[in-house]
C-alpha cells in the first residue's frame, strides 16, 4: 500500500484499517537509509509513506518525524507558517505542600528553623531540596541557608547524577561557577560514559576562564580519544557539530588564552558568531524535550522546520540522553525572541519526579559586548508545551 504527496507542504492524515474477524495487523516496518526498522503499530507518520502488513509489501517511508523512541508513543506537528498564540512567559510557581507550608514564614530565620524538622518528612525526595533552596533563594535571598540545604542533598545523594545535575544547572544560574565546576567533576567520575558530561566539564572550565581546558575536552570529543579512553560510550548524534562549534567560538573570543599551535586551521577563524543562541539541557537521562524559538515575524524554528528565513538554524533533534539541542541565528531582527519547549517527559521515569531544564542564552557570543544568562526550569508531567524564556534584540 503506497500513499505519495505529490505537494511541497507537510501533509498529516490518519490511516485506518478495515480488518476482517481474527486479522490483525503484525507489525510495521521502514526503510530508512537503506534499514530496516521495527515499529509499534500505534503510530502517526507523515505522508508519504507504505507500510507492510503481515510481511506481504514492503515499505518505503519518508516520515518528517518518526515515532519517539519505540515505546508506541506519537509525536505530531503541524506546519504552521507563523505562530498565533500569545507569546508569553507564563510565571512558574512550585505547587507542593511543603513550599506552601513555608510561605507561612516572613523572616528566614523561623522558615529554616521549620525546614529543620519538616526536611524528616521528605528526605526521599531529592527535588525536595532543589525546590526549598530555589524558595529560599528567591522569597529571603538567604544565600547562606540556600547552600545549607543544597548541600544537604548531595550529602544524601553523592552518587546520583540527575540530582547533581540539577544542582549544578542551579549554581549556574546563580553564577557560583567553581562550585558547578566541582559538581560537574564529579558527575563526569560517575558518567564517563556519557559524552554530554565531558561536554558540561568544559564549558564549566569556560565559565572560570580555562580556555585551554576547554579546547582539550571538545578536541578529545571530535578526535574520538574519548570514546578509545571510554569504549562504553554511547554516540550521541550532533555531539561533534556542537564541540566543533565550540571551539570556533573560543578561538574568536579567547585566542589570546590559547595554545594556537596545537589547533588546527579549520577552527582558526574569527569568521563566527551569533546575535542569539539558545541551548538547552536536561538532568534527567533519555528524557525528551524539543527546543522551539518564535522569532518577531512570529516564525516558528523547530524538529519538523529547523531553518528561518532569517537564517536561524536547530541543531539535529537529540532524542537520548541529557541533551542537549540548540538554536543560533548570526545576524538577528530587532525584537523580542521566545524560548519554547516540548517536553515529552522520561520514559523510564516512573515516580513523579521533576525534570530540570537549563535554558543558556547567548546574545552577541563571538562577538563584542557578549552576555550569557541560564535558567533552570522544573517541569513535571503535566507540563506539555509552554514558552519559558524570552530575550530581545
Amino acid at each position: 500500500m503506497t500513499f505519495y504527496n505529490a505537494t511541497q507542504r507537510v501533509m498529516e492524515g490518519e490511516l485506518r484499517f478495515p480488518l476482517g474477524e481474527g486479522q490483525e495487523i503484525a507489525r510495521l516496518a521502514l526503510e530508512i537509509n537503506g534499514r530496516q526498522r521495527g515499529r509499534l503499530v500505534e503510530v502517526s507518520y507523515t505522508l508519504p509513506i507504505t507500510i507492510s502488513v503481515d510481511g506481504e509489501t514492503m515499505v518505503n517511508a519518508n516520515p518528517v518525524r518518526p515515532t519517539s523512541r519505540n515505546n508506541g508513543t506519537t509525536r505530531q506537528y503541524n506546519n504552521v507558517p507563523k505562530h498565533k498564540e500569545t507569546l508569553q512567559v507564563e510565571k512558574r510557581e512550585v505547587q507542593t505542600p511543603y513550599i506552601y507550608a513555608l510561605e507561612f514564614f516572613k523572616d528566614k530565620e523561623n522558615a529554616y528553623l521549620f525546614y529543620l524538622r519538616q526536611r524528616e518528612s521528605y528526605k526521599e525526595l531529592p527535588h525536595y531540596y532543589l525546590d526549598v533552596s530555589s524558595f529560599f533563594y528567591s522569597k529571603f535571598k538567604a544565600e547562606k541557608y540556600v547552600a545549607r540545604i543544597l548541600s544537604n542533598m548531595a550529602e544524601l545523594y553523592p552518587d546520583s547524577c540527575q540530582e547533581l545535575k540539577a544542582f549544578a544547572y542551579i549554581l549556574e544560574e546563580r553564577k557560583a561557577y567553581a562550585q558547578a565546576l566541582f559538581v560537574y567533576q564529579r558527575i563526569l567520575e560517575l558518567r564517563p560514559e556519557d559524552i554530554q558530561s565531558h561536554r558540561d566539564v568544559a564549558l564549566a572550565y569556560q565559565n572560570m576562564g580555562l580556555c585551554q581546558k576547554v579546547y582539550t575536552v571538545f578536541w578529545d570529543i571530535i578526535s574520538g580519544k574519548i570514546y578509545k579512553e571510554h569504549p562504553q560510550a554511547r554516540v550521541f548524534k550532533g555531539m561533534e557539530a556542537i564541540a566543533k562549534k565550540e571551539i570556533k567560538l573560543l578561538y574568536a573570543a579567547y585566542k589570546e588564552d590559547l595554545d594556537l599551535t596545537i589547533i588546527p586551521k579549520e577552527f582558526r577563524t574569527d569568521k563566527i558568531g551569533y546575535d542569539i543562541r539558545v541551548v538547552i539541557d536536561w538532568n534527567h537521562n533519555d528524557t525528551e524535550i524539543d527546543l522551539h524559538t518564535i522569532d518577531p515575524n512570529k516564525e516558528e524554528c523547530y524538529y519538523a522546520k529547523p531553518t528561518t528565513k532569517q537564517g536561524g538554524v536547530l541543531s539535529k533533534d537529540g532524542t537520548e540522553g541529557f541533551g542537549s539541542e540548540c538554536f543560533h541565528l548570526k545576524k538577528a531582527q530587532k525584537g523580542f525572541y521566545y524560548v519554547k519547549i516540548n517536553y515529552f517527559g522520561d520514559r523510564k521515569q516512573k515516580l513523579e519526579t521533576p525534570t530540570f531544564l537549563k535554558v543558556t542564552i547567548y546574545t552577541n557570543q563571538g562577538k563584542k559586548n557578549p552576555s550569557k544568562e541560564a535558567s533552570v526550569i522544573r517541569l513535571t508531567r503535566k507540563d506539555k508545551e509552554e514558552i519559558v524564556a524570552r530575550v530581545k534584540i
